[in-house]
């Protein structure tokens, strides 16, 4: 029996303890780490290469489809989901032919779809993968196609109420739990979490420079180098925004440069 070097990915700290004590003592599995946030997981896999990721769907910084993109189709491990979504959506895992998990997992569930992985190990490391990868990709595709964008943010000033169309946003930032929207000319707070703003806002028009910021990628003028391999953004108000060394090499493949 393979031993599966296996990864556990989920931003709620009880949920990852609850995996940990399901698998720990099972012989059949390694624990190579855990991630709290979709850019630390793509970190963790590109640095170890696990044979099967845990994976949570809604995660801060990249969900789990943005990791499953960010990574390398060779790279990309087997994956079992772990998901609270409705019935709608695990329609699609079904045709994909996935595997998935439904909060709160069970063990019995879990057991069964970690032998599934297993039985594929059994033939040869690489059973099947690439036929896997391509339903990945085809099950990520569907999940984008099924997303709902904001149009429009609802953010606050004292008592003053101001809609903003999203294109007018320059950058989104938290501060002390508050999150904050930023126009060419104003700032006001807003009652969205930053999680609920990473899976309404459209991908294509907003950028996550780092875990505590969005910006527009319609309204940054400059992109500047700092020591580390960083990079520094300047915005169309003037602002900068720091981005983390991942965020900027997915910048690279997003503006080429």
């Amino acid at each position: 029996m393979t031993q599966l070097k296996t990864l556990i990915v989920d931003d709620e700290k009880q949920a990852r303890l609850r995996l940990r004590r399901m698998i720990e003592d099972w012989a059949d599995i390694e624990i190579v780490g855990e991630a709290m946030d979709g850019l630390e997981a793509v970190e963790i896999i590109e640095a170890v290469s696990p044979d099967l990721v845990l994976l949570d769907i809604q995660l801060p910084g990249l969900n789990g489809f943005e990791v499953i993109r960010a990574l390398k189709p060779e790279a990309r491990p087997r994956i079992i989901f772990v998901t609270a979504y409705d019935s709608f959506a695990l329609e699609a895992f079904s045709v994909a032919a996935v595997d998935y998990l439904l909060k709160p997992v069970r063990s019995a569930r879990l057991r069964e779809a970690i032998d599934r992985v297993q039985s594929l190990y059994q033939t040869q490391p690489d059973a099947g993968l690439g036929d896997f990868r391509q339903r990945l990709d085809a099950l990520c595709s569907r999940f984008e196609s099924m997303q709902t964008y904001y149009t429009r943010l609802t953010a606050r000033r004292g008592q003053r109420i101001r809609l903003i169309d999203v294109e007018e946003v320059v950058l989104i930032y938290v501060e002390n739990r508050t999150v904050f929207v930023v126009t060419d000319t104003e700032q006001f707070w807003t009652d969205y979490t930053m999680k609920e703003l990473e899976e309404h806002l459209n991908p294509t028009l907003f950028f996550r420079a780092h875990r505590q910021a969005f910006v527009n990628l319609k309204k940054i003028t400059e992109i500047a180098p700092l020591v580390g391999g960083v990079h520094q953004l300047r915005m169309s108000n003037g602002r900068t925004v720091e981005m983390s060394r991942l965020q900027t090499r997915r910048l690279r493949e997003i503006f080429h440069w």
